[in-house]
């Protein structure tokens, strides 16, 4: 299981610790998610305010940019961070997975990536049908749906069907199972294509062969 509390400090400034030491020392002190007594080993939240209280002073200390004072610091910092190091492991096992748990430690938490859904291309449909309706200047058009299509789209034409030019302009439907196309013109042959579309993009078209309406 991967831990779930950062304990890597390093890439915090001074202020930045000591708001995150100042967090787990407050969050810790009277914390029921965790009774005492801890684990052997494990820094008590007392020993933790005792470390965090004297990083306070040397921090307060250092302002003045004495690198004497500097040294006392970055050691007292040193010594807390690996107090902090050692406790983390122990509060996971006791709050067992649970985040909400976890965040009333102080400390800040890991969050899994989440991987993103691979893109669906869509292929062309299957079982295109087209039929003529029951009321003359209709055709209905049928295909089996694609469950990684959110819409369909649907084009006629009514000359040669290689020439993208003669397509008319894209209808758009959320289903294929019957589409209803009216307002034809009678003795005419048309041809019809449908696709799936998705957040990946328009799929393959399929196309029907001609059909005169009726």
């Amino acid at each position: 299981m991967q831990p779930k509390l950062i304990i890597s400090f390093e890439h915090l400034s001074e202020p930045g610790f000591l708001l995150l030491v100042t967090n787990v020392d407050t969050s810790l002190s009277t914390n029921n998610n965790f009774p005492l007594p801890w684990g052997n080993g494990v820094p008590t939240p007392a020993m933790i305010s005792t470390a965090v209280a004297a990083y306070k002073l040397a921090y307060k200390a250092a302002e003045g940019g004495d690198r004497g004072l500097i040294k006392i610091r970055n050691t007292q910092r040193k010594a807390l961070t690996a107090q902090l190091k050692k406790v983390a492991p122990y509060l996971e096992i006791v709050a067992d997975g649970d985040a909400g748990v976890l965040a009333t430690t102080g400390f800040t938490q890991r969050h899994d990536i989440v991987k993103g859904v691979a893109p669906v291309i869509l292929a062309a449909l299957t079982g295109l049908k087209v039929t003529r309706a029951a009321l003359s200047g209709g055709l209905t058009v049928h295909a089996k749906a694609d469950p990684h299509a959110d819409v369909y789209h649907v084009q006629i034409a009514s000359a040669d069907p290689s020439v993208e030019a003669n397509w008319s302009a894209t209808v758009e439907y959320v289903h294929c199972n019957r589409i209803d196309l009216t307002g034809l013109t009678p003795t005419k042959t048309y041809y019809v294509r449908i696709r799936g579309f998705n957040k990946s993009g328009a799929g393959v078209w399929a196309t029907s062969a001609g059909i005169v309406v009726l």
